[in-house]
């Protein structure tokens, strides 16, 4: 019996090690994860606009949607968009994604003399948006602000090509970085 002893006794070890470290892994005030996330750059990730564009085109059936404009709220991570509806292009929709999903379309109302064409963009046109990380980096170092981070990212329909703009912040300062639909960096601005 001893060896059925000492083999209770080695996983019984096993056992309170393992919780114990448990307990300690993974613990953080949420201040600290919140700083933390500004520090990796505020917490953009490509998977925000992937999902959604894929949850929009699940929904509406369009595999390349019409917008009119996409814009990505952080740290909240939530993503909110008009979108124009496939089979009655002539009527937009809003959504917002968050945490994995998509919102029922609200109606837009549709305004001003501008036909609708002139200020929709395809998700097509902005294959920078998956590649998200690298803007983020690219637009920190741009503007090389102390304890910077991203807090919004931007697209409009006003101009064509379309324009991706982040927003980023620090303690003291703001600023804003526009790039091409292609990742292209077009102008750094501190505000």
């Amino acid at each position: 019996m001893p060896g059925r002893r000492h083999r209770f006794r080695a996983a019984l070890t096993a056992f309170v090690a393992a919780t114990t470290l448990a307990g300690c892994v993974g613990a953080i005030d949420r201040s600290d994860f919140d700083d933390e996330i500004k520090r990796r750059g505020g917490g953009l990730t490509s998977d925000l606009t992937v999902d959604a564009f894929a949850a929009l085109g699940e929904r509406t059936g369009a595999t390349d949607p019409e917008l009119l404009h996409l814009t990505i709220s952080l740290p909240s991570r939530v993503v909110s968009f008009e979108a124009r509806d496939p089979q009655r292009r002539d009527q937009v929709d809003g959504y917002t994604f968050r945490g994995g999903d998509l919102s029922d379309g609200d109606p837009v109302q549709v305004t001003g003399s501008e036909p609708l064409e002139a200020r929709t963009f395809r998700a097509s046109e902005l294959p920078a948006l998956t590649d998200l990380e690298s803007l983020a980096d690219e637009a920190l170092a741009a503007l090389g602000f102390a304890d910077s981070y991203v807090s919004s990212v931007g697209v409009w329909g006003t101009t064509n090509p379309p324009e991706i703009t982040l927003s980023v912040e620090s303690p003291r300062s703001r600023g804003s970085v526009r790039f091409t639909g292609d990742g292209t960096l077009i102008e750094a601005v501190r505000q």
